[in-house]
Formats: structure tokens, C-alpha cells, sequence
């Protein structure tokens, strides 16, 4: 695998387009252009018993609802890669039950600490399920995790995603997906996850819209740090490694899907922005050139969705598209980390004018021609006929995650961390 297909691979974005059917979606109403996803509204959710947790979860009206949703992806020793699992309950845990990993705390996997009983939740991938063999808790190593703390003042989202031995050499009850990978052709091999994702309403009073104007940005905001991030130095390029978390969002124009029912997917836009990655083979990521652009393309893991992808550059920068050299977005806070850090503020802003430039540069590449010489009716076979209208497009989901791609079983691959805030908004610029 190429160096540029390893950072575009990913595991829960199979999901990730809008799944809607049924009649056609009007256009939506304006609300108010600002979402706190950390706020105490969305970890009521995540403290509720109904929140949706599922590991390999399948496309479901249910998965595409409105709301949080949990899901791990990766494959469980003694399950074919494919097996659909469940996750725990996600009880509320004591705190003895908080020590996880043989007597650890829960802010040594990802740094935000437990939080009072009442207003925290740990979920983990459950080995029950038919026709797996499971380990037990002697000889599983590290479990992956999603945790939420809603105790005030230390509110936020922890993260934990290990692959290969632990330190006393277990291998994990849950891992990567073998070469066979999810389908059992080989997409997303050597790939496991975590993710966290809030899904919005893409029609009615609670949409979410994103641009109002032509000069308007849109502007993703949010605070997280790396507990942990280790990768094997040694692998060599039949066991590279690599670890990253990430922020993803979906913008969706409802009036195109009405228009090309036929094809929903083509109706959206991806956009992954990396705020922490590491790899074996890289010491120095300034001198990594693919790394410094951003890309984008239609990702046929995901039906043909488009997307857009990159690093967060120092504050003040700006990351231009590979091809055309046009800028898609800049950062205004802190840029991608590549080994632990605290609180690192991000910030990214995508004006609409750069949004275009996106859209542009995804059809250029499906047609295989310059941006330059795309023509509108191309935009508007693939975006619709409102493609370039600023309150057509509406915000469908975001989601934090991590995965890890691990080649080697036998070497260790872990990222551990946490989002305490994470806010879209729409802004001048």
C-alpha cells in the first residue's frame, strides 16, 4: 500500500453517507449556524441507556437516524472478519470497574479522567457473539474504548485504540481487520477504530445549515490532546504501522439528493482533518511532501463519496489541493501532532469560496481532467443544480475517531486521547 493510501484508509466512513430514502427532502429552514457537540444536551445523550453502540455495525434506518452513535470496527480473534458484534451496555461503572487494564486508571489509556459515577460511561467491543471464540481476561490484552466524562469542568470524550501485544505481551481480544479486511476483499485491511459520531437531521426546523453567504466560513473548533501514541520504529514495509485521530464531517445538499435519488452519495461532501498522526517509517513529517497537501477524491469505500482530506497546518496557513495548487482551507489554531501533547486547540475555516474549489477539484479527478476545464453542468450532475448555492448545503455528521492500521500482530500500535470541545459554526471571515 502506498504511503498516500495509508492515510486514506479508514474503517466507520463505509457509514458514513446520508442513507436516505423514501420521498423527496425539501429544502431545509434556517436555524441557528452554531453546534457545541460536547454541550450537555449531547452528553445527556451519550449517558443515556438508549445510545446507539454497535461494533461492524450494519447500514440501518437506525444507524441513520438523528443522534450519537458509538461504533468500534476491527475484527475479533476467532470471528471471521465480517461478524457483527455487540458492545457493552455501557453501565454506569463504579470505581473499582473504572480501573481498567489491571489497576490503571482511566486517564492513563486517553487522559481525561473518570469523572463522578453519575456522569460517566465507558463502552467496549463484547467478544459475544456466535461463532466467536473469545479470550478470556487473563489472556486478552488491551481493549479499545470510547468513554464520555460529564462530570462539569472535566467534560469530554475519551479515546483508546490499541492493536498488537500489551506490555506483558497478550495479544488483544480485539484487533485490526486481517488482509482479508471488512468485506473479505480486502477493504480497509489491517484497519480498527474507534468512533464517535453525531448525526443531525437533514430535513426540518432542527437542521443544521452551513454557509448563508458566499464570504461566510465555516469554522470547526475543538480542544484535544494524545495521551498516548506509539508506534513500532523498526517495522519495515511489510509491518508498517500507523496511528491518527481525526475529525470527519458530512455536508449534504437535500435538494440534490431530491433531484438524484438514484444516487444520494453524490450529493454529499467528507471532509477529515488529522489532529494527531504517527507512523513507523517517519521521523520527520515536514519532509513527508504528500502529507503537506490536501487531497481530494471520490473514495470508493463509501460508494463514491467525495472527500476531502488533510493535515491542520500552524495557524495562519492555509492547505492547498494536490492537483490544482487552489486552497481548500486554513488553519487559525494549532497544527497536527505527531507525538503526545495537552489541550491543543484547533481550528479550521472553510469559506464557501473554497468549498467550491472542493467540489471542483472531486469532479475534475472522477472525469480525469483539470479543474480548469470542468464545466458547471459536470458540477451539477454530481452536486446537483444548487451545488453553488450557499444555503443549500446542511451539516449531516461529525465525528471524532481513531484508528490504527497495523500490518504485524506481533508489533504494538496504540493511540489513546481525548476532545474536550468540538463546535461548528458559520462566521464572517
Amino acid at each position: 500500500m502506498s504511503a498516500r493510501g495509508l492515510v486514506l484508509a479508514r474503517a466507520l466512513l463505509l457509514l458514513a453517507w446520508a442513507g436516505l430514502t423514501g420521498a423527496a427532502v425539501a429544502a431545509p429552514p434556517v436555524a441557528p449556524a452554531r453546534i457545541d457537540l460536547l454541550s450537555p444536551a449531547y452528553t445527556s445523550q451519550m449517558l443515556a441507556e438508549s445510545v446507539y453502540t454497535g461494533f461492524n455495525p450494519k447500514a440501518s434506518p437506525t444507524f441513520f437516524q438523528p443522534g450519537v452513535k458509538l461504533a468500534f470496527y476491527g475484527q475479533s480473534r476467532g470471528c471471521p472478519s465480517s461478524a457483527t458484534m455487540a458492545t457493552s451496555a455501557g453501565a454506569v461503572l463504579s470505581s473499582r470497574e473504572a480501573e481498567l487494564g489491571k489497576g490503571q486508571p482511566l486517564a492513563a489509556f486517553t487522559g481525561l479522567p473518570a469523572g463522578e459515577e453519575a456522569r460517566r460511561r465507558v463502552w467496549m467491543p463484547s467478544p459475544r457473539s456466535e461463532g466467536c471464540a473469545g479470550l478470556s481476561a487473563d489472556e486478552a490484552g488491551a481493549t479499545p474504548f470510547l468513554q464520555v466524562n460529564a462530570t462539569p469542568g472535566q467534560t469530554g470524550l475519551g479515546l483508546y485504540t490499541p492493536s498488537g501485544p500489551d506490555a506483558r505481551g497478550r495479544a488483544p481480544q480485539f484487533g485490526p481487520f486481517d488482509a482479508a479486511g471488512q468485506n473479505g476483499r480486502g477493504a480497509n485491511a489491517y484497519i480498527a477504530g474507534a468512533f464517535a459520531i453525531w448525526r443531525q437531521p437533514a430535513s426540518g426546523p432542527a437542521v443544521q445549515p452551513m454557509w448563508q453567504g458566499v464570504d461566510d466560513e465555516w469554522v470547526i473548533r475543538s480542544s484535544q490532546s494524545i495521551q498516548q501514541l506509539s508506534v513500532d520504529p523498526t517495522s519495515t514495509e511489510d509491518s508498517l504501522a500507523q496511528v491518527k485521530q481525526q475529525i470527519v464531517a458530512v455536508v449534504l445538499n437535500p435538494s440534490c439528493q431530491a433531484e438524484r435519488r438514484e444516487r444520494p452519495r453524490a450529493c454529499q461532501l467528507q471532509y477529515l482533518f488529522h489532529t494527531a498522526i504517527a507512523r513507523s517509517a517517519v521521523s520527520d513529517w515536514a519532509k513527508v511532501a504528500w502529507f503537506q497537501r490536501g487531497m481530494v477524491f471520490f473514495d470508493p469505500a463509501q460508494g463514491g463519496m467525495p472527500v476531502v482530506q488533510g493535515p491542520i497546518p500552524p495557524k495562519g496557513q492555509v492547505v492547498n489541493e494536490a492537483a490544482s495548487g487552489q486552497a481548500l482551507y486554513r488553519s487559525e489554531g494549532e497544527a497536527t501532532g505527531h507525538s503526545p501533547f495537552d489541550a491543543r486547540a484547533f481550528e479550521v475555516r472553510v469559506p464557501f469560496k473554497a468549498f467550491l474549489v472542493a467540489q471542483r477539484a472531486a469532479v475534475a479527478r472522477q472525469l480525469k481532467k483539470a479543474a480548469a476545464n470542468v464545466r458547471d453542468d459536470e458540477l451539477v450532475e454530481v452536486f446537483g443544480s444548487q451545488w453553488n448555492q450557499p444555503q443549500a448545503w446542511v451539516l449531516l455528521s461529525t465525528s471524532v475517531a481513531q484508528e490504527t492500521y497495523n500490518r504485524d500482530p506481533a508489533r504494538a500500535a496504540v493511540i489513546g486521547g481525548a476532545v474536550r470541545s468540538l463546535v461548528l459554526s458559520v462566521e464572517p471571515p
